[in-house]
């Protein structure tokens, strides 16, 4: 009797709460598990196993800079004497034991951090150069076409030269200082009309006025958005924006890591590592910033953006999938290399991975000493 006491009242308290919620509208996030996007992950993790690592011109007495993949097969570096500059643009097809010269001149390219770009298609290189005695910035096509100067530039503003490229290689963004009335000018050549638009961002202007001097220009598949890092205090920051006229509206800020490295997944929303190490993407359309991984280093996305690299715990280096803001399968790909470049290449089969050991690193070493202790591998995938 005590129990059946017991359910009935049981059941009355249920029937009442049914009755006072019926009035009141309520909204529920519900999680489906796909299952068939489950089965495609299962077979992509097999592209994360390794088959073979190749060494990338071991044993070269020249300093080998690589830059991405030209193909499936073949990479592109830059070859040197010393660590200051370089005078060659070279290919090296698998197995990436010699190489051929694509560019071989007596003017100089000189090496500075993200001074030289090569298109995500493999097919343009951009750089500074010693063009008849004056700096100039050089657009060098790695398929026979015309080469072309995009102008020149001072021995001062050479040390500002940042040049990168859009993710499907139609526009260079390049930026500098400009010595008469000491605002950054920002370039943005569209390989598509083969005009160069300009961009200017002054001291005291509300956006940046605390700037110093500019990292890098990322900008959008379209044109039309960008995503600027800045030197500021100290820190980098990134600010996310569209351009105005000639102007940047900036939209949106965080400060990242010292690498400075974001990439755009796609022209509505850019990734990039916070200076908490987290990484992060932010989408423009909702002004949503979503956590994609906790304390990694560099990383690099795929062309398709479907896959992601990047390093955790200094040496250990992984490879996983992009699905929406989630990271899947991840899996450790390599250890024993801090890296300082990776690329995928064009069909996602192999990756570039090219750095120093942990232990050199923990050596006190000159510049020169550090470039001569970088290694280069191609990570091939069964």
């Amino acid at each position: 009797m005590r129990s059946r006491a017991v359910y009935l009242a049981l059941i009355t308290v249920i029937c009442c709460l049914l009755a006072g919620c019926q009035g009141t509208k309520r909204s529920e996030t519900i999680i489906i598990e796909d299952h068939e996007d489950q089965q495609a992950t299962n077979d992509e993790l097999s592209l994360f196993e390794v088959k073979t690592i190749y060494p990338v011109m071991e044993g070269k007495s020249d300093l080998v800079y690589p830059l991405g993949w030209s193909d499936e097969n073949a990479l592109i570096t830059l070859g040197a004497k010393n660590y200051k500059f370089a005078s060659t643009i070279n290919r090296v097809e698998f197995p990436y034991v010699s190489q051929s010269k694509l560019w071989d001149e007596s003017n100089s390219i000189f090496l500075f951090d993200n001074s030289i770009a090569l298109s995500p298609d493999g097919q343009k290189v951009a750089f500074p150069v010693v063009e008849n005695g004056a700096f100039a910035l050089k657009l060098f096509s790695l398929t026979g076409d015309n080469n072309e100067l995009l102008g020149a530039i001072t021995t001062d503003q050479l040390r500002f030269v940042r040049m990168t490229w859009s993710s499907n290689s139609r526009f260079l963004s390049y930026s500098f200082m400009n010595e008469v009335d000491k605002q950054v000018k920002i370039g943005v050549f569209d390989m598509e009309t083969r005009d160069t638009k300009w961009y200017s961002i002054a001291h005291n202007e509300t956006d940046f006025k605390e700037f110093v001097s500019l990292h890098s220009v990322h900008v959008s598949d379209d044109g039309k958005s960008a995503a600027i890092v800045k030197y500021e205090a100290k820190q980098l920051m990134l600010v996310i924006g569209q351009w105005s006229g000639d102007k940047f509206k900036s939209k949106y800020e965080h400060p990242i890591s010292s690498d400075g490295w974001v990439e755009w997944i796609h022209q509505d929303q850019i990734a990039f590592v916070g200076s908490d190490r987290n990484l992060y993407a932010y989408d423009q359309r909702n002004a949503v910033v979503s956590l994609l991984l906790r304390d990694i280093g560099l990383f690099r996305l795929s062309d398709d953006r479907k896959f992601i690299a990047f390093c955790q715990d200094g040496d250990s280096v992984f490879a996983a999938r992009l699905y929406g803001n989630n990271v899947l399968n991840m899996k450790q790909i390599y250890k024993g290399i801090i890296p300082a470049q990776m690329a995928w290449s064009p069909n996602n089969g192999k990756l570039l991975l090219s750095g120093s050991k942990l232990y050199d690193i923990a050596q006190p070493m000159s510049e020169a000493q550090v470039a001569k202790g970088m290694q280069s591998l191609v990570i091939a995938f069964k």
